[in-house]
Order: structure tokens, then C-alpha cells, then sequence
């Protein structure tokens, strides 16, 4: 008697090509294999009429077992004689997150999975947790917020196939999450004030989660300038001494600092420059003879007045 056998094809979406050949003896040459009831074959499979041999690489995820019945049949289908045989196709969905994602607290991030959504499925979290300030969507799986805490987070999602086989219920895939503190960079340009006139600068930064909060960690500053601490410019009218003042500056947001060494110059004003010393007048000529007599006549009265 003729028979015919078909393994199951197990198979995730998007890897392959998988095959199936049929285990038969009896069935003599010529005959022709096709699906006969049942489900359709799986997106992305194919069965050879000649040979019997089911192929592809599915495209999509079904959520359930295939089961199909496969007819082998020669002397015409229908009319001669054919045999069946069942087929079953277990396929799961593909699931693949970042091994790896670099995220910075205090700005938003979002990662999507490589996954093939079919209807029902839920994405849940098996092992670990996300960082505070993200969220796991059950239904597309993707991961987004915004992190508040510096860490590495370590987890495992996972998505139900709608396969109810052992084994096969789920995929899963692991992940990393590392949360940095953000690099802020702070910079502010050359200062120079004049005595006397008003002076503002403000200081440039980049990298900054959250409020900053500007400190003076070093100094003082000059005389007549303060440094708002919300905003970090410097600012007022300088009353000196002139000179050259360094002084640090912090900047801190919820994730960290940074200093910056600054030097501010301050010069008196060019509109009021130190008056000159007052000349001492010179002797004209005509005017000596005239001096001579009046030095010789004074050191006769002081020789006068020395005798006893």
C-alpha cells in the first residue's frame, strides 16, 4: 500500500530557506502533490507538484499551528488513486532588540525592536528592569522615555507566538541599557571690564538635564559684579581696583558639574585719563643778569650777618 509522511517545519520569520521532503514508498513516478484542505501554506512557502517538497522562508507569523493535508495523487486527481498525509508548520515570530544602547538621564530615547507583530501577541518583561522614566509598550514592543538615573540596566522582553507547542509559546530577546550622565560643557569668553561702566556676560553651555544652578566656587568677583545663579552671566558695574581677577565658576543639573577657570580683566576708562605733571617754567635769558645781582646781594647780607 502506498504511503506518504511529512515532518513538521519549524521555522522563525525571516530565517531560512527551511524545507520539508516527504518520506514515501509505493507512489510511483509522475505523481502530483498539492494542498488538498486545510489552512493555506504559511506566507513565503511553496510546495513542488513533481517532487512533493515544501520550501521558503516565512514572511510573517501566522499565531497559530498550521495543520494542512497534503495529496499525492496520479492517474489523474480525482479519478485515480491518491494518498494524504497531514502537515504541520510551527512558526514564530522573530524578535531581536539592540544588544546594546547607549542613553543619556535626562534626554528621551526610544529603541524598537526587530520583531513581526502578529495579532494578539503581547511583549511583557521576563528578567530585570527599565530604567526609571521608561516604558515598555505590551503591544508594539517598543521602549521609550525619558531616563532619570545613571545606570546599566540589564533585561529580557519576550512576545507570545500564538504557537501553543512547548517551547515554542514565546521569543525572547536580552538587552542592555546604559544610562550616562549627560557631558555638560561649559564655556564663557574672555572678560574685560572698565571701571565704572556696565558690564554683562553670559556664559555658554551645553549638555545640561534639567534646572542648572550656577555657583562661584572660587574668587571673589570684583567689586560691583555678582553671578546670577540661575542663569550664570556675570554682571553690574565694576568699581576696581583695576587688575586681574581669576575666579571659578560651577554649573550643576541633577546628573552632575562642571567648572570653568575664568580671569576677568579690569581696566580704568580712556575717557578720563591721569593728568600731566604741571612744567616747571623755564628762565628766560634776559632775566640771569638780573638773577646774578640779586644772589650775589643776598650772600653779602648773609656774610654781614655772621661777623660777631
Amino acid at each position: 500500500s502506498p504511503q506518504l509522511w511529512y515532518p513538521v517545519i519549524q521555522a522563525t520569520v525571516g530565517v531560512g530557506p527551511v524545507s520539508a521532503t516527504p518520506t514515501q514508498s509505493g507512489i510511483p513516478a509522475g505523481a502530483t502533490y498539492s494542498v488538498l484542505t486545510g489552512d493555506s501554506l504559511p506566507a513565503g512557502f511553496s510546495i513542488d507538484a513533481a517532487t512533493g517538497v515544501i520550501s521558503g522562508t516565512a514572511t510573517s507569523a501566522p499565531g497559530q499551528v498550521v495543520d494542512i493535508t497534503i495529496r499525492a495523487c496520479w492517474g489523474g486527481c480525482g479519478t485515480g488513486e491518491e494518498r494524504l498525509a497531514p502537515m504541520l508548520f510551527w512558526i514564530v515570530p522573530r524578535l531581536q532588540y539592540p544588544a546594546n544602547t547607549d542613553a543619556t538621564a535626562g534626554v528621551a530615547v526610544t529603541i524598537t525592536p526587530t520583531v513581526d507583530l502578529r495579532r494578539g501577541g503581547v511583549f511583557e518583561i521576563t528578567s530585570g528592569s527599565l530604567p526609571a522614566g521608561m516604558s515598555l509598550n505590551t503591544t508594539t514592543g517598543v521602549i521609550s522615555g525619558t531616563p532619570e538615573t545613571v545606570l546599566n540596566a540589564q533585561l529580557t522582553i519576550r512576545y507570545s507566538t500564538g504557537v501553543n507547542v512547548g517551547g515554542l509559546e514565546y521569543v525572547s530577546s536580552s538587552m542592555q541599557i546604559g544610562v550616562n550622565a549627560p557631558a555638560i560643557v561649559l564655556t564663557d569668553p574672555a572678560i574685560t571690564g572698565v571701571i565704572g561702566q556696565y558690564l554683562s556676560v553670559l556664559p555658554t553651555v551645553t549638555g545640561i538635564s534639567g534646572t542648572p544652578v550656577y555657583a562661584l566656587v572660587y574668587g571673589p568677583l570684583p567689586q560691583g559684579l555678582s553671578l546670577n545663579p540661575a542663569t550664570g552671566a556675570i554682571t553690574g558695574v565694576p568699581s576696581g581696583p583695576p587688575g586681574s581677577y581669576p575666579v571659578v565658576i560651577q554649573v550643576t543639573d541633577p546628573y552632575g558639574s562642571q567648572r570653568i577657570s575664568v580671569v576677568i580683566e579690569l581696566q580704568t576708562s580712556d575717557t578720563n585719563p591721569p593728568k600731566p605733571p604741571t612744567p616747571v617754567p623755564a628762565i628766560s635769558l634776559p632775566a640771569l643778569p638780573l638773577l646774578a645781582v640779586l644772589l650775589a646781594l643776598m650772600g653779602g647780607w648773609m656774610t654781614r650777618r655772621a661777623r660777631p
